[in-house]
């Protein structure tokens, strides 16, 4: 698959999100994805469901802003930003996902807390 095939496999999640399409979420992700994510999620396609279902149930206006796409080889880097998540704060996170035969296999997420703690009038420590 090209690159930008790859690319539009991972939009296609972000487009999912938003549009609450947990179908098409699902078909995006292997069954056995690898997820390597800060969060306490399940293993596999599964887990990875189950953390979007209790995001989107705790925060119904959450989206994802797509930023920047970038993609070499099997990987897309995501760069977007969350909204929806708390009434004064968004979200900037970047996202790598390794795609393979059409489907995401494995899945990385960085979230921003110095952003958070900017939005807040925090000063991270460097």
């Amino acid at each position: 698959m090209s690159t930008d095939d790859n690319k539009a496999i991972v939009r296609a999640v972000y487009d999912a999100i938003n549009a609450r399409d947990r179908d098409a979420l699902s078909a995006a992700f292997s069954d056995d994805l690898v997820s390597q994510t800060p969060f306490p999620e399940g293993p596999g396609r599964d887990g990875f469901l189950a953390l979007y279902d209790e995001v989107v149930a705790k925060y119904p206006d959450y989206r994802l802003e797509v930023q920047d796409q970038i993609a070499e080889g099997d990987q897309v880097v995501t760069r977007y930003t969350a909204h929806g998540l708390d009434e004064d704060v968004d979200l900037i996170g970047i996202d790598i996902d390794r795609v393979r035969d059409g489907v995401i296999v494995e899945h990385w997420s960085e979230a921003g807390p110095a952003h958070i703690a900017a939005t807040r009038g925090v000063v991270m420590p460097r």
